[in-house]
């Protein structure tokens, strides 16, 4: 889908577009928050530019079990991560932020 660079700059349009959003870094991550809460990242710090990103509990064990693109954020069960190369198109991804 993206090199590390175009999923920046993807993430930072879209994260951006939201009400009351800011970017910010998490443990050496881009990361966005709304309202100082923390909803999405996008790095490199394993190697590979995945975006992390928060859903409801249930969706997200719903999307690891049936989709083997997205893997379990391991601290906390919210959490997915997508590993940028792997993404079919961001209007896949948009709706998930």
């Amino acid at each position: 889908m993206a090199t590390a660079e175009e999923a920046l700059e993807k993430m930072r349009e879209i994260c951006l577009s939201f009400p009351d959003t800011r970017e910010g870094d998490h443990f050496g991550e881009t990361a966005f928050y709304v309202k100082g809460k923390l909803f999405a990242s996008c790095g490199e710090k394993h190697g590979v530019c995945e975006i992390t990103f928060g859903l409801e509990p249930d969706h997200a064990a719903a999307l690891v079990a049936n989709d083997p693109r997205f893997k379990p954020y391991p601290r906390d069960k919210r959490g997915v991560i997508l590993a940028a190369a792997e993404g079919k198109s961001w209007g896949e991804v948009k709706p998930l932020l």
